[in-house]
């Protein structure tokens, strides 16, 4: 079924150029899940997202979606989920380079892990003078490094987990879009949102969880949940339309529920989960949800929504974790029980604190 992007809402942004963006050519080296994501996450907001392979070293984190780790299987794996989008892959690292320098390149990211790989990366995006990405993991855990000058000292069998890796994969199209179309220098810095709000504690056990919410934030936080969750539970009454492709391609964009619509998504990669997916608005606080709740999480569209999530998670005493967007950015809040709520930025929340999906 063909997927048409929407990219209307995009607008609304300060300063977005979607112009710009549409013209924007990305190259992403490196044939792992995290390239898959990244290539998902270029196309998705209208750029062209070309795959190369890495010289050598190990690939790190099976792609999620394609059945191999060749660049081509991704290529049809993400053609496969959104029809109509530009994205081309190149089996030779050099050669790729050669034919990609001749149409232009606006920006790189390398996830490849590998040192030789990402000496001719740096080498690259210093001559053209285009901005340069190096997802990295250390022992300090996820960083994006940016116009390095020489090979910084990396893990080089890259392997995050799922939820990591679709933390790590929105960090680089963020700062490739903010690269590609700069906010205007009178518009106020854009907070980050961060999904996992929560200690490992309360990842113990494989918590069971509610989720409010399967839109832009709620797509990727369902996957990101699945990774660590008993059970998951979403709840979300509304129908998916094209404007929605654009944060979340895991809808099918042709009037079918959302939270239906991420029960099938979530399900091929986590097929033994206890995923439940409710077809209809949380309406009030005392409303048919499972009653053995461990965490909350509320990424609706309205703040009648959020005030029902947070008198459940009140009435029960359980975490509370409430996410959501607006033309200022994103914005993520923690309630425990009766605590203050404690808005959250990359100071607070690192993402090595992550669980893994092991």
């Amino acid at each position: 079924m063909e997927k048409h992007i929407d990219h209307s809402r995009q607008q609304i942004i300060p300063g977005h150029n979607q112009n710009a963006i549409d013209d924007a050519r990305l190259v992403i080296i490196g044939n792992n899940a995290l390239s898959e994501l990244i290539s998902i996450g270029a196309v998705c907001i209208g750029a062209t997202a070309n795959m190369l392979t890495p010289i050598s070293g190990k690939p790190g984190t099976p792609p999620l979606f394609a059945e191999s780790h060749d660049v081509f299987d991704i290529k049809d794996a993400i053609e496969e989920l959104l029809s109509g989008i530009r994205v081309s892959a190149y089996g030779d690292l050099m050669a790729g380079l050669d034919i990609l320098m001749d149409t232009g390149i606006d920006a790189i990211v390398d996830c490849s892990g590998d040192p030789d790989t990402i000496a001719i990366t740096i080498e690259l995006g210093s001559s053209l003078d285009i901005p340069t990405m190096i997802a990295a993991k250390d022992s300090a855990g996820f960083n994006i490094l940016f116009d390095l000058e020489e090979v910084p000292v990396v893990e080089q069998n890259i392997d995050w987990g799922i939820g990591e890796t679709f933390i790590a994969a929105g960090e680089i199209i963020h700062e490739f879009r903010a690269k590609i179309s700069p906010r205007p220098s009178d518009c106020p810095p854009a907070p980050v949102v961060r999904y996992n709000a929560l200690s490992r504690a309360d990842l113990a056990n494989r918590p069971n969880i509610l989720q409010v919410g399967a839109g832009g934030i709620g797509g990727a936080a369902a996957f990101i949940l699945a990774s660590f969750a008993g059970s998951l539970h979403i709840m979300d009454g509304d129908t998916s339309e094209a404007s929605n492709l654009a944060r979340n391609p895991w809808l099918s964009g042709d009037d079918g529920f959302k939270a239906e619509a991420m029960r099938r998504a979530v399900q091929q990669l986590f097929p033994t989960l206890d995923f439940q997916a409710y077809n209809r608005y949380l309406e009030s606080a005392e409303d048919d949800i499972p009653a053995n709740l461990v965490i909350v999480v509320a990424a609706p569209d309205n703040w009648q929504a959020r005030s029902l999530c947070s008198k459940i998670s009140l009435d029960r005493g359980i975490p509370y974790a409430n996410s959501g967007c607006s033309v200022d950015g994103a914005i993520a809040y923690l309630c425990i029980g009766d605590r203050k709520s404690t808005r959250l930025n990359s100071s607070h929340i690192p993402l090595s604190r992550m669980p893994s999906s092991a």
